[in-house]
C-alpha cells in the first residue's frame, strides 16, 4: 500500500486525484511500530485500540472519548485495553508519537523543492494553505490534548518543536526560491514571517478558537483558505517601504 502524500493526508492515497504539474509524489508509510509483540493477535489488538482512538479523535475531543469508547469501536474489551495501556494518557503519547512520525515523513516529501518546481508562488501558497487546513481539521481534537500534555510532557513539546522547525523551514525555502516576486524590501524576513503566520492562524483558527469558542461566526475551510491566500500573496507581493514609513521604521 501507497501514501498519497500531501499535508492534508496521513492515510492512503485518494481515488481519482486531478492531475497536475506539481504531482503529488509517493512515500511509504511509516511502519507499524511492533513494540516487542511477538505475537501477531496481540499486535492487531494494539494497532486496532490505536486506530480505534484515532478515529475517534478525529471527530471530537480526546476529552469527550472514553476508555469505553475506544473499546467499542475496536471491538475489544477493557481489559483487553489496560493490558496494553496504562491509562488514556499514555495512550495520547502514543497517538502523538505516531502522528509526529506520519507528519514529519509526509512533509518532507510535500514540501520538497522537487514537488513544486516551477509552480507560480500563488499557486504554491494556495495549495500549501488549504493542505494543512485539511490536515489540521483532521487532527484538531488530537492536537488539543497534544498541547496541553505538551505543557507537562517533555516528548511531547520536543516532537512538535520538530514538526514546527521542519514545517518552517520547508515553506521559507519554498517561497525564497521565488524571491524575485517577492516586493519586501527584506525576503528572508518577509518568508519567515509568512510560515510563521500561515501556521499560527491555521492552528488559532481551528484547534484554540473552537476549544474556547472565541468566534460565534467562524469561517469556513474554503473562506479560511482563500482570505488567507490573499493576505499572505498580498504581503509578500506588495512592498514594504510606505507601510515602514508609516510605523517609523
Amino acid at each position: 500500500m501507497r501514501t498519497d502524500v500531501t499535508l492534508g493526508s496521513v492515510t492512503t492515497s485518494q481515488k481519482n486525484a486531478r492531475p497536475r504539474k506539481n504531482a503529488r509524489p509517493q512515500a511509504d508509510p511509516v511502519p507499524q511500530r511492533h513494540l516487542g509483540y511477538k505475537q501477531q493477535r496481540s499486535l492487531e489488538t494494539f494497532e486496532g485500540l490505536l486506530a480505534a482512538a484515532e478515529e475517534l479523535v478525529s471527530k471530537k475531543s480526546f476529552d469527550e472519548v472514553s476508555v469505553n469508547d475506544i473499546c467499542d469501536q475496536a471491538g475489544l474489551s477493557v481489559g483487553a485495553f489496560y493490558r496494553r495501556f496504562e491509562s488514556k494518557e499514555s495512550l495520547l503519547q502514543l497517538l502523538h508519537e505516531r502522528y509526529a512520525e506520519r507528519v514529519m515523513h509526509l512533509q518532507a516529501a510535500a514540501l520538497s523543492p522537487q514537488r513544486w518546481e516551477g509552480v507560480p508562488l500563488e499557486q504554491l501558497l494556495t495549495q500549501v494553505i488549504e493542505e494543512v487546513v485539511k490536515l489540521t481539521t483532521r487532527n484538531s481534537g488530537l492536537l488539543r490534548a497534544a498541547t496541553r500534555l505538551a505543557q507537562s510532557n517533555s516528548e511531547v513539546a520536543k516532537r512538535e518543536q520538530r514538526i514546527q522547525a521542519e514545517f518552517h523551514a520547508c515553506v521559507t525555502r519554498l517561497v525564497l526560491q521565488r524571491v524575485e516576486v517577492i516586493g519586501h524590501p527584506r525576503p528572508r524576513t518577509a518568508a519567515e514571517f509568512c510560515a510563521h503566520q500561515l501556521r499560527a492562524v491555521v492552528y488559532c483558527h481551528l484547534v484554540i478558537e473552537p476549544a474556547f469558542r472565541l468566534m460565534d461566526d467562524t469561517f469556513s475551510e474554503a473562506e479560511l483558505v482563500r482570505e488567507l491566500s490573499i493576505s499572505l500573496i498580498s504581503y509578500l507581493r506588495s512592498s514594504a517601504y510606505h507601510a515602514e514609513a508609516a510605523l517609523g521604521g
